[in-house]
């Protein structure tokens, strides 16, 4: 089967336009320069990876990740392949383990879901070759190993975030042969793939994964809820109850596209689209105050926030696929107290479009870039190519604040009236991705 439907966005009347109304029309609300230093650690250059889409997970302090693209097992006349499994170290620099497509690797191909370490172990998701995708697992002691396939009745496409409970893996997938708006899986040696939950529309559609909080999972639904905009949904394993928590209305923001983060029983996430500019929001959720709004993006302060937030001693940092002073995107910190701090704006060279997710490693944050770096520009079979994509560092300045933030802050940092950059993400339910952005 080919590779299932992965993230995108489609510009309606061009993000170019975008740069030109943020000279114009300046800021609501100043934004904070952080002092720090972004730094290039890997250029993919096609064998080793092509589009490093779902960011990092760190495990004995070796950062690990997946590529959708490039390896060993090549197509588009011997550049582009099923996708690479690495590792990055500062003393080993990258290695491939796994190229997806052969091997023993052979059913699974082009993931794009973030890695869970599990004592050592390292989960993941992929497209299949000949089902509807694969859970997988990877170690030392063990190597690569397929779990189990997705065949439509028990879900397809599950290109969510994985979580561990006691030993049984949680996910999501995209939809299935009787639900084609998204399912909740469990996963255990024992029992195989399990369906949980079905998502309909009223409760969600499109779920991006889970994460655990305190034995009770919570995530977001990129489409669905009263309005069609998204959700933000707790499910509890013991009872089976799956609760909308959250239905964005769009200018509370829309279309959720990464997981959350627990800070203090407060719940902090972004939306890819919606809010004042329709460029997405950064939000907090508790049951006492409701759904907080505490930063609409803009454009030169971010546009389309895609990965998910982490805390790193009180402070939340994230990134933004497009926006900032180059359009490629750009790496936040948030806290109550300083605001919406702009680290760094991506330009290409130093990659571009960041989606995945950041690890806090050594006192810097690690991210990846999709796009951009030293190599791969130009086209193949016609094809549009922007860079293979990056690994990144920022070191963090030496005094970190541990103001943790408070979901009563209402800051609307943002530059002026968006209304050209419209956008909206399409999937694609068969064929390969393009390469381009």
């Amino acid at each position: 089967m080919a590779p299932s439907r992965l993230k995108r966005l489609e510009s309606l009347l061009g993000f170019a336009a975008l740069i030109g109304v943020i000279c114009v029309s300046g800021f609501a609300t100043p934004i904070t320069a952080y002092a720090g230093s972004l730094q290039v650690v890997v250029s993919f250059a096609g064998k080793n990876g092509v589009q490093p889409s779902a960011g990092l997970t760190s495990a004995n302090g070796v950062l690990y990740g997946t590529t959708t693209y490039g390896g060993l097992n090549a197509y588009y006349g011997g550049l582009y392949g099923y996708g690479t499994l690495f590792s990055y170290s500062v003393k080993d620099g990258i290695q491939s383990l796994e190229s997806f497509g052969a091997g023993t690797a052979a059913a699974a191909a082009s993931p794009a879901s973030p890695l869970l370490n599990v004592d050592g172990t390292l989960y993941g998701t992929a497209s299949g070759m000949m089902s509807s995708g694969t859970l997988f697992s990877y170690s030392q002691a063990n190597n690569f190993q397929v779990l189990a396939a997705f065949v439509g009745t028990n879900g397809s496409d599950p290109l969510g975030s994985l979580s561990n409970i006691g030993g049984t893996l949680y996910g999501t997938t995209e939809s299935s042969n009787i639900i084609n708006v998204g399912t909740l899986f469990s996963y255990s040696k024992n029992n195989g793939i399990q369906s949980l939950s079905a998502f309909v529309g009223g409760n969600g559609a499109d779920p991006l994964g889970v994460q655990n909080f305190g034995g009770t999972l919570f995530g977001t639904t990129f489409w669905g809820g009263k309005s069609g905009n998204g959700s933000v949904f707790s499910y509890s394993p013991i009872t089976g109850n799956l609760q909308t928590l959250i239905s964005f209305a769009g200018p509370n923001g829309a279309n959720p596209d990464a997981g959350l983060v627990s800070i203090n029983g407060t719940l902090y996430g972004t939306t890819y689209n919606g809010g004042t500019f329709g460029y997405g929001t950064l939000f907090s959720y508790n049951e006492s105050q409701g759904l907080q709004t505490l930063v609409n993006f803009g454009g030169l302060n971010g546009a389309h926030p895609s990965a998910s937030l982490i805390d790193v001693n009180g402070t939340l940092y994230g990134s933004t696929e497009f926006g900032g002073t180059n359009g490629d995107g750009t790496l936040f910190g948030y806290s109550s107290t300083g605001g919406l701090q702009s680290l760094a704006s991506f330009s290409g060279g130093d990659g571009a479009y960041p989606t995945g997710d950041l690890v806090d490693l050594g006192g810097s944050i690690y991210g990846t870039t999709k796009q951009g770096g030293a190599y791969g520009y130009g086209s193949i079979a016609g094809i549009p190519i922007d860079g293979y994509g990056t690994i990144f560092s920022y070191q963090l300045p030496m005094a970190t604040t541990t103001d943790v933030p408070e979901p009563n802050s209402l800051l609307l940092l943002s530059t002026g009236l968006m209304a050209l950059g419209v956008a909206r993400r399409r999937r694609l339910s068969s064929g390969r991705k393009s390469l381009s952005h």
